[in-house]
């Protein structure tokens, strides 16, 4: 018998710190496309904990989150396997094309990125549609770079599919440090990979890192 299943998370805002960077229990796969210290571009790896990730793709400078932050944040909110491509250096709206085509094939059902960029995220958007039309149901969770509620409205209909989870406002790490809300995006995503019923709603869901 075959299922399928449209995801709508809900809302959240409840944060937690946590060091904990080891593969979860969640069903779901999730795709990644960030840029990276190091691996060769638009070559996907499969992940099953954090440690592997930074031995794959480096981990960020702490002026400049990417791959390994994503990866973190992943893993600690119960990701279980992650399927992650490096970006190329440039970070063009192509570069990421490029690299959403290469988890196209791959049993991914949440795609995350690094960009909070408007062009990126409907790349993104046309990439999740046009899998869950070839039946490969998958939803996206993105997020903005220190947008006003006001302007996360614009963003909302800029994207404006059923399918692309916006979140925002920004948050903090476990540091204190301000991150950009596709970082919070990540976190949302590993806590969405864990349920086990997409029908139960998210609210005061738990969110470490």
């Amino acid at each position: 018998m075959s299922e399928t299943m449209h995801e709508r998370p809900g809302v959240y805002s409840s944060y937690d710190a946590s060091t904990v960077v080891s593969a979860g229990r969640a069903a779901k796969v999730i795709g990644v496309a960030a840029k990276a210290v190091k691996g060769t571009a638009g070559e996907v790896v499969t992940l099953t904990g954090y440690a592997a990730g930074a031995a794959a793709f480096g981990e960020d400078a702490a002026d400049a989150p990417g791959m390994s932050t994503i990866l973190r944040l992943l893993f600690a909110n119960g990701a279980s396997t992650v399927a992650a491509v490096r970006v190329a250096e440039a970070g063009a709206v192509k570069d990421y094309q490029d690299a959403f085509a290469a988890l196209g094939g791959k049993e991914a059902r949440i795609l995350v990125c690094d960009s909070a960029e408007e062009t990126v995220q409907q790349a993104l958007r046309t990439a999740v549609e046009d899998a869950s039309a070839a039946r490969m149901e998958r939803i996206a969770v993105v997020g903005g770079d220190g947008e006003s509620a006001a302007e996360l409205v614009t963003h909302a209909a800029a994207l404006n599919s059923e399918r692309m989870v916006l979140v925002g406002p920004d948050a903090l790490d476990s540091g204190g440090k301000t991150l950009p809300g596709v970082f919070a995006a990540a976190a949302l995503a590993g806590v969405i990979a864990s349920g086990r019923d997409p029908a139960v709603p998210l609210n005061g869901a738990e969110i470490r890192g």
